[in-house]
């Protein structure tokens, strides 16, 4: 694969805090790919977007976007959309209307009918001073101003945290609209399933300011297994490819159910049944795994 085929490329970024250090992390965001950034709170998902942003400054790595060094070339932010917490309280005492003709300067390809059919289809009052939003209110404002503005990269930092279902139904449609260009990428942050599972290709997981696995949805989705088994002798509670167990019924979780099955039949055991993990079960078991 050539370095074109890479539309964010972060190599040893790092940044330290009294309580927490970030880093090193090393990613390759794919062009054309949507991305879920997965980790418990305080793992470092929103220093992670802020460093990418220039909004932090790094005390060590690169951030590469579109080619170029993002702490370089401060341009390279007109085909950034972000959408995340804090960015807009500054101005929270500013009625919407006023902090939109604010936004709209950064960003040259700033599309103003876009903005209004946005601002109509979310029923977003903009009078009301942001300030006194909603969270949910709040979060569909700044996803109204990361996607108004032409960009080919979406950084997401929890977008539908508090949003109503309607406006997570047309939020989730814009963003599959979005992909629809073969140029455009994603990343997002969320710890919700049912979005990782309806818009995102790649996994990666986040621990304490460290990447510690970067995986395809599809593929943890076909490889993990709860399997129930004739009996559970200690070489199989102890093997690498088992990640769990229980003894009472007596089942396994494996994340190699292929593998798992030629080493059943090597030992002369068998399984009754398996079945498919949740989502939601396999990234537990996957972050507890790199604690």
């Amino acid at each position: 694969m050539t370095l074109s085929n890479y539309l964010l490329e972060v190599e040893q970024l790092s940044k330290s805090f009294k309580y927490f250090d970030f880093g090193p992390v090393n990613l390759k965001a794919e062009t054309g790919t949507v991305i879920a950034l997965v980790g418990e709170n305080g793992s470092g998902k929103s220093t992670f977007f802020h460093l990418i942003l220039s909004l932090l400054k790094p005390d060590k790595g690169t951030v590469t976007c579109f080619g170029q060094n993002m702490h370089e070339n401060r341009s390279l932010l007109e085909n950034i959309g972000y959408a995340g917490n804090n960015l807009y309280e500054v101005y929270g005492h500013l009625p919407i209307k006023r902090i939109a003709k604010l936004v709209r300067h950064w960003y040259p390809q700033w599309d103003d009918a876009k903005y209004k059919k946005m601002i109509d289809k979310y029923q977003i009052n903009e009078k009301e001073r942001y300030q006194n939003c909603s969270t949910g209110t709040k979060k569909k404002i700044q996803f109204i101003f990361a996607m108004v503005h032409s960009p080919k990269l979406l950084l997401l930092d929890e977008p539908f945290s508090g949003v109503d279902i309607i406006s997570k139904r047309y939020m989730k449609g814009e963003l599959l609209e979005f992909m629809e260009h073969p140029d455009h990428t994603i990343i997002i942050s969320t710890h919700q399933q049912e979005e990782i599972s309806s818009l995102c290709d790649i996994i990666w997981l986040m621990n304490r300011g460290r990447i510690i696995a970067e995986v395809e949805k599809d593929e943890i989705n076909e490889r993990w297994r709860r399997v129930w088994i004739n009996k559970l002798p200690d070489m199989i509670k102890q093997h690498q490819l088992v990640i769990d167990f229980d003894e009472e019924s007596p089942s396994l979780v494996t994340d190699n159910f292929l593998e798992l099955e030629k080493l059943l039949v090597q030992e002369n055991l068998t399984y009754s049944h398996q079945y498919r993990l949740e989502l939601d079960e396999i990234l537990a078991y996957m972050m507890e795994k790199g604690r």
